[in-house]
């Protein structure tokens, strides 16, 4: 591990403010100044998941149900998430940083980090190349598309302190200065630290700010339970612990809250088969191929129901349905008289170019002929050219009209083609 000396400012950090909120005041400037949420479907009865800050000053949080938010703050816009957009107005927004300084991370869909070097991590420069990235963003950009800053010697702290001034704030967080400005902030305010892992803390007595900086490396790594609390511990005391190996892909799903006229078991049918095709797509586009597909059910009010099946190698949309199909006809028939609130599948076991494995005693294990996929990346292209679902293969589902395609989650970004 890498000796104990923390270093110069190594990070800036530019941290989105309300980024969905932002961006929906922005593309309609009758909501800008407005509190504002954002929510996955449009329903009174699911939650938000994105807050402007002017909703969040009325006492609106993430996770809120649209009606407690409603009541609690008169006035209050609801937008339906347009992922589509957002994926834009981050690409745009790199863009802009890029141009004031080079973007080494792409930390998620509102995060990303620059790394100083030379005279650009001298604290004045710093904060003027800081600064300058907030202005350009609100000049080009947009006025409602607001950022934080923070710069320090290592990426954690850097996260951290463009957290602790929002919206629009600036913050270094420079070595000479550790622990003291860390002392104020609850344990869970350490990226990584949930609910669970800051109770797992409490109970060992190591809840505070002071008590976690005053650890060794090994009794971090201890608590944890895993070399994640040794790099934690490093990266607090503004030393970047050694970068690890990007994880090979494991998976690809897709999942959808379905609207309430089709929460019924041929509703969910027709949502998780539309899935599907959208979850090739992206396999093909990765070039990948999938040896494993899931369904899964969210059934009301709290059951669950799951199937799946195993098969050769294959990205071809036309193969894959009719696995699904296959897969469908194992849920209980009993599934009639579910409500079904979530759809979703997954594509999993998945193989790399170069790597198709194709068993040669199983006459049920051919290998493609190929056709399936020909066809398949034609209908890719012509819905590029067209537009998402121009062309389909059977009977589309309403519960999908509301859905943008690929979901934006921490640790993964759409691509624009995700989207048409």
């Amino acid at each position: 591990m890498t000796p104990l000396t923390p270093g110069p400012l190594r990070w800036l950090y530019v941290d989105l403010n309300s980024y969905f909120a932002s961006v929906e005041q922005q593309e309609d400037p009758r909501i800008a100044g407005q509190p504002v949420i954002v929510t996955p479907v449009e329903s009174d009865y699911t939650s938000a998941i994105a807050v402007s800050y002017e909703a969040k000053a009325r006492g609106v949080r993430n996770g809120m149900s649209v009606r407690e938010a409603r009541e609690i703050c008169p006035g209050l816009h609801v937008r339906h998430a347009r992922h589509d957009i957002y994926v834009d107005y981050s690409q745009r927004i790199i863009a802009e940083i890029d141009r004031h300084l080079p973007v080494s991370k792409v930390c998620s869909i509102d995060e990303a980090a620059c790394l100083l070097v030379g005279r650009d991590a001298e604290i004045g420069r710093a904060r003027t190349l800081g600064l300058a990235i907030q202005q350009g963003v609100l000049r080009e950009i947009g006025a409602s598309i607001r950022c934080s800053v923070g710069i320090a010697p290592s990426l954690l702290l850097a996260k951290m302190a463009s957290d602790m001034q929002k919206p629009l704030g600036l913050t270094v967080l420079a070595a000479a200065q550790l622990p003291g400005p860390l002392l104020a902030l609850p344990v869970s305010d350490i990226p990584g630290v949930g609910r669970r892992m800051a109770e797992r803390l409490r109970r060992a007595g190591h809840d505070s700010m002071a008590a976690l900086w005053a650890l060794s490396p090994g009794r971090a790594r201890a608590l944890w339970g895993s070399i994640e609390g040794e790099r934690v511990w490093y990266g607090l005391h503004g030393i970047d612990p050694a970068e690890r190996p990007a994880p090979e892909r494991q998976s690809i799903g897709h999942s959808v809250v379905l609207i309430p006229q089709q929460r019924t078991i041929e509703g969910a049918r027709l949502a998780a088969r539309g899935l599907l095709m959208r979850a090739a797509s992206r396999l093909r586009q990765m070039n990948y191929r999938a040896r494993q597909l899931g369904i899964s059910l969210s059934l009301q009010p709290d059951g669950r129901a799951w199937r799946d099946c195993r098969f050769a190698p294959v990205n071809d949309t036309f193969a894959l349905l009719r696995q699904f199909d296959t897969a469908w006809q194992g849920f209980d028939p009993a599934l009639k008289d579910s409500g079904v609130r979530k759809a979703g599948i997954v594509l999993s076991r998945l193989l790399a170019p170069g790597h198709d494995q194709f068993d040669l005693f199983d006459p049920s294990h051919d290998p493609p002929d190929g056709r399936g996929e020909a066809a398949s990346r034609a209908m890719d292209q012509i819905n590029r050219k067209y537009g998402r679902d121009s062309l389909r293969i059977g009977q589309s589902s309403p519960a999908l009209s509301q859905y943008s395609g690929a979901k934006i989650a921490f640790t993964r970004i759409p691509d624009p083609q995700d989207f048409t």
